[in-house]
C-alpha cells in the first residue's frame, strides 16, 4: 500500500464517521435533541452551583476562624493571662468538650 493510497483509505473513513454521526442526527427525533440540549444545561448549572457554594461556604468558615483567633489573640494579649486552649475549642467557649452556661466566646470560660 502507497502513502497516497493509505491518506485515500483515512480521508475515507472520517469522510464515513461524519456521514455516520449526521445520519443519526437526521434520525433523531426534536424531542430527544431538546431534552439532551435541556440535560446538558441542568448538569452544568448544578455544577456550577456546586462550585459556587462550596467556595462561599469555605470562604465563609474561614473568616469564622479568623475572627475567633483574632478574639482570642486579643484577649490573651489585653488581659495578660496565660490560657490553656485545647485544639479545637479555641474561642468557643468549651474545654474539654463542655460548655458552661453563659460563657462569652472568647475567651474560653472553665469547665462547669
Amino acid at each position: 500500500m502507497t502513502a497516497n493510497e493509505a491518506d485515500r483509505q483515512a480521508s475515507h473513513w472520517a469522510e464515513r464517521s461524519w456521514q455516520v454521526l449526521r445520519d443519526l442526527s437526521d434520525r433523531t427525533s426534536l424531542r430527544t435533541k431538546l431534552i439532551t440540549g435541556l440535560l446538558a444545561l441542568v448538569i452544568a448549572a448544578v455544577a456550577a452551583i456546586s462550585i459556587s457554594s462550596v467556595w462561599v461556604l469555605r470562604s465563609y468558615l474561614t473568616s469564622q476562624d479568623d475572627s475567633q483567633l483574632k478574639n482570642v489573640y486579643n484577649a490573651l494579649i489585653d488581659g495578660g493571662q496565660a490560657v490553656t486552649l485545647t485544639p479545637g475549642t479555641a474561642g468557643t467557649g468549651r474545654e474539654h468538650g463542655k460548655r458552661s452556661a453563659g460563657c462569652p466566646a472568647a475567651p474560653p470560660c472553665g469547665p462547669s
